[in-house]
């Protein structure tokens, strides 16, 4: 990460060089900008990185932006160099190339030098094209690739992150992986869904400015892996979810269909509900589509059924609580559990296609078998 200090520390040794070398360094006067920002015309990215978050915190002081430019071209007037370049390579500065947390400031007659420590490769570029979990995707080599959304419309306060990606075998003893990013309208506050560096987990990080959170999972196998990050603060919880199950244990296939359903509704009110789960199953299932919605009516009808309840709560307008005496005494029988057994049983065998294969195992890994495993 490039160490760039604060404005406040810029200028207070401004005050100081002014004292010492009777000399001013003006960034701003009047509302006007009186510096340049000039980066390498290959500048790496901890250094364009730097060079936006100088230009952006002196526009918030001041109300004047900064222009930047590359060091190919002639620039009237003060510089203000960030990170390495040709510019700074002429200075002929002294010193090893600076490690982690170690920065230099230098003021020369017109000349304010920012550097740091750089490591992160040359300037991103776009992704490449790659097969994806459902066709075509986009593909990451881990140091340089990086696609940017501007403005997705994703709140500070409350959201989800979620990804489709692909985890190799071997691990990135250099640096950690970053999955998905998401920066606040507030400088270094952020979301990050990533791979932790030299290790087969992803994790889960917040910062509001304050605070930091994190969540990780354990040690993923080689393969895809669904991922997604939930954040609520208001209700101060976020969660990592990887394939089904959340840390706090919550399966997150529970919703799938009706997730179809509402999504669907909520663009065209007049589409028909009981056509929409038809579409769901046959055109995720398949072959499989039959028995795979067959068990999802059964255990639709069994939780939604007032008859299945014990007669004091079907006789009760008060809330109720889920207890392990009602899932399994009154919901979840033996009988009804066999039956969903088949059910899935018979999912499988129908399924034909590898995709097909492969959705019906999800269901099995993240909704069936949490059933099977709560079962006393």
């Amino acid at each position: 990460m490039f160490a760039l200090p604060s404005l406040s520390a810029i200028a207070f040794l401004a005050v100081a060089a002014q004292a010492d070398q009777t000399c001013e360094f003006a960034l701003v006067r009047d509302g006007k900008p009186l510096a340049t920002i000039v980066v390498a015309v290959e500048p790496t990215v901890a250094a364009a990185f730097a060079a936006e978050e100088f230009q952006d915190h002196v526009r918030r002081i001041t109300g004047a932006t900064l222009p930047i430019v590359l060091d190919n071209v002639p620039v009237p007037g003060s510089r203000v160099l960030v990170g390495r370049s040709q510019a700074t390579d002429a200075l002929d500065l002294p010193g090893e190339p600076l490690k982690p947390q170690e920065y230099l400031i230098r003021y020369l007659p017109d000349t304010l030098v920012l550097l740091g420590c750089e490591t992160g490769g040359a300037k991103p570029v776009p992704p490449r094209r790659a097969e994806g979990k459902f066709g075509r995707a986009l593909g990451f080599d881990g140091r340089r690739d990086v696609t940017v959304i501007e403005k997705p419309g994703f709140r500070d306060e409350a959201g989800t992150l979620e990804a489709w990606g692909w985890l190799p075998a071997e691990k990135q003893p250099e640096c950690h992986g970053t999955i998905l990013r998401l920066d606040g309208v507030i400088p270094w506050t952020y979301h990050i869904l990533q791979r932790d560096m030299n290790t087969s987990r992803i994790s889960y990080t917040t910062y509001d400015g304050k605070a930091g959170h994190g969540l990780a999972s354990g040690d993923l196998a080689e393969g895809w892996h669904h991922v997604a990050g939930t954040y609520d603060a208001a209700a101060g919880k976020m969660e990592l979810f990887i394939e089904n199950s959340s840390e706090c244990n919550e399966s997150y296939l529970m919703d799938q269909v009706e997730f179809y359903v509402t999504l669907k509704m909520a663009d065209q009110p007049e589409l028909d509900g009981n056509q929409l789960i038809d579409e769901f199953f046959t055109r995720y299932y398949g072959a499989a589509a039959g028995p795979m919605k067959d068990q999802y009516l059964a255990i639709e009808e069994t939780f939604s059924n007032p008859k299945n309840y014990p007669i004091e709560i079907q006789c009760s307008d008060a809330h109720q609580h889920q207890t392990k005496e009602l899932a399994w005494g009154s919901l979840g029988t033996k009988q009804r559990m066999a039956r969903f057994g088949q059910l899935m049983a018979q999912a499988k065998a129908a399924a034909r296609t590898p995709q097909e294969k492969e959705r019906v195992a999800l269901f099995e890994q993240g909704q069936w078998e949490y059933m099977r495993k709560g079962q006393p």
